[in-house]
């Protein structure tokens, strides 16, 4: 009689490993599931990379092509193993490709609409572009989810066909930013998404309470995504070395990532040189910077006049940011919504902020007071830039002091993400709250120099019009007035000049411009800064606008009258150096022009004759039938 053979544990054990050893020589795992992703990194103009992680590991197989059925090329690797990564080359510019993930004998995932992926336009082109930014989104409630889906409404029935960039500032899983922490809050929350859109990101400091190390590139974060050290997405900068600080581009946009939680911020670190190389070497037209800790806020929690990390990045990186042209600043950290006017040279503390550093203090909002203006069409330096806090996708905290700091335009305790809209030479953005609402909109308009190459067309003739401009011995000694005078002049034709820099003072002759001049705001209708105290704008009777100045600090313009009515007139007398004005004698026709840009109305004198033209010397006078 035979003895019936027992396996003890140990056996089976081996045994087990030795089958599923075999099954994964022949093909993938029984039950083989994919339980992270397909997502996408690192995009190029000629590559994108495609990861994915399943339960039992297996070898790597993608499948591309142009459409769902027609899937005719394929990138293969045979390791065995849960974590999927596999790069796909030989793409086209700005050209979508459909795809599907899994091994050498089965498809786990794709082949369909939901599926898809698009390569990076070539740099520099001018194309409409969208950008989705927001940090601290790491918590799943109600108010994530309605911050999510209030995006995806305004963005239409396929909003990654509508995303062309999704950027996180951070905080993007609570409370530790490791592996497990993301994966209901990133991976699950975004699913759908990720598979056909690419997700940027920057470091916050959850997520180095996850154990990772922006200095060393060590940790979850870093073995969870991709990101271009070695300039490999588009970007006309220059590679960092670092996934923890990086750059890429998108058609007409650079962006910066750069890392304020461990990688040193001094003067001389090796972060903030190469930010000054890159920056030097970019063309794009438009420059968009994010970090996680936010020069300019006052967070329930988080006060940018405290917090070292955030000291530091407005003393040391936003000057270099400033000299090279930077236009968006986009940070979290503080759960809520604070954004900044077009500014320039704010490097303390908030109790250091005055009027000069205010290079507009409207709202920047095409329908109030009108968009926020920048000379050069590239990146043109100190031209000003807004700074933007977007840390309420998934958590909104009070300012403290309630008021919240002294510097925003806007300033927002609600839920919602930031909406960026680039077409060619105007940025647009928008706070979208979770219900849908816009509770914020600005623009900032480049290539916008005050007045343009040759007179405008269509401005109404005032019925007398005087022009003087004499240049003395010394520049301080020049001067200009041009008066417009006796005809109709609406208050709705010239718009607030008290809370808009949009009245603007051209003078051309035949050979091009002679003089062009702006007249600031009264930044007092908005801050209330001891250094403007004195309003530079006052309003002694109604149709009555008066500007002062005796300093000159706005182009060496001094002062301005404007009286609507029937009897309308408009008067601007400038003194100086700072009038930069050209050297009579001029040459006829001489047109001098008030723009008011915000509502599109000119006013206009042309003088054929002059009472003097010689050097040193103009004066005319033009009359209206």
């Amino acid at each position: 009689m035979k003895t019936k053979a027992v396996l003890r544990p140990r056996r089976l054990v081996a045994l087990a490993t030795f089958l599923l050893g075999c099954d994964l020589v022949a093909g993938p795992a029984y039950g083989q599931t994919i339980i992270r992703g397909p997502y996408l990194q690192k995009p190029t103009t000629s590559s994108m990379i495609v990861r994915w992680r399943t339960d039992i590991a297996s070898d790597s197989v993608i499948k591309f092509g142009a459409a769902p059925g027609s899937l005719d090329s394929t990138v293969s690797d045979a390791s065995l193993t849960t974590e999927h990564s596999l790069t796909v080359t030989g793409l086209s510019a700005a050209t979508s490709y459909s795809y599907a993930v899994g091994t050498t004998t089965t498809v786990l995932a794709g082949d369909d609409a939901d599926h898809r992926f698009t390569t990076l336009p070539t740099p520099g082109t001018r194309q409409p572009i969208r950008i989705w930014a927001y940090g601290d989104s790491g918590n799943v409630n109600p108010a994530h989810v309605a911050t999510r889906d209030a995006y995806f409404a305004y963005s239409g029935s396929d909003p990654s066909d509508a995303t062309d960039v999704w950027m996180m500032l951070g905080d993007n899983a609570y409370f530790a930013g490791n592996d497990a922490t993301y994966q209901a809050p990133v991976f699950d929350f975004y699913e759908d998404f990720m598979r056909r859109e690419v997700l940027w990101s920057v470091l916050g400091n959850h997520e180095s309470y996850g154990g990772n190390n922006g200095s060393t590139q060590t940790g979850p974060y870093f073995s969870m995504f991709d990101f271009p050290a070695a300039r490999e997405s588009g970007s006309n900068g220059v590679a960092s070395g670092s996934e923890a600080y990086y750059s890429f581009d998108y058609g007409n946009i650079h962006f910066v990532a750069l890392d304020s939680m461990d990688n040193s911020r001094a003067v001389g670190s090796t972060m903030l040189i190469w930010l000054e190389q890159d920056l030097m070497a970019t063309t794009a037209d438009w420059v968009i910077a994010a970090w996680h800790h936010p020069p300019y806020s006052k967070g329930q929690y988080h006060d940018s006049d405290v917090e070292v990390n955030e000291v530091q990045m407005r003393e040391n990186v936003v000057p270099i940011l400033e000299e090279y042209g930077v236009d968006l600043v986009l940070s979290g950290h503080s759960h809520d919504y604070e954004r900044t006017p077009l500014i320039d040279g704010h490097h303390g503390l908030s109790t250091t902020l005055d009027a000069g550093m205010l290079l507009d203090t409207g709202s920047g909002d095409p329908a109030s007071d009108g968009a926020y203006r920048k000379a050069d069409t590239g990146a043109g330096p100190n031209q000003g830039a807004v700074f933007v806090v977007a840390g309420s996708a998934s958590d909104a905290r009070a300012f403290i002091p309630v008021e919240g700091h002294r510097l925003m335009a806007a300033k927002l305790v609600k839920y919602g993400t930031l909406v960026l809209e680039v077409d060619g030479d105007t940025l647009d953005g928008h706070f979208l709250q979770y219900n849908g609402a816009i509770l914020d909109s600005f623009r900032i308009e480049k290539g916008t120099a005050r007045c343009p190459a040759a007179p405008l067309t269509g401005c109404r003739a005032a019925g007398v019009g005087q022009l003087v401009a004499k240049q003395g011995g010394t520049d301080a000694s020049d001067s200009l007035l041009y008066k417009w005078a006796k005809a109709a002049l609406d208050t709705d034709d010239i718009g607030d000049a008290r809370a808009e820099s949009d009245l603007g003072l051209c003078v051309w002759d035949a050979s091009g411009l002679l003089a062009d001049h702006v007249l600031p705001p009264d930044a007092v209708a908005t801050y209330e800064l001891p250094a403007l105290e004195a309003h530079l704008w006052e309003s002694p009777k109604p149709g009555l606008l008066l500007y002062k100045d005796p300093s000159g600090a706005s182009d060496g313009l001094l002062a301005a009258k404007l009286q609507t009515g029937a009897a309308g007139m408009m008067l601007v007398r400038g003194k100086g150096a700072a009038l930069d004005l050209a050297e009579p004698p001029f040459t006829f026709p001489v047109t001098a022009q008030i723009v008011a840009r915000d509502t599109g109305i000119c006013f206009e004198s042309v003088f054929n004759t002059a009472i003097k033209n010689e050097t040193g010397k103009f004066i005319a006078s033009a009359k209206t039938s």
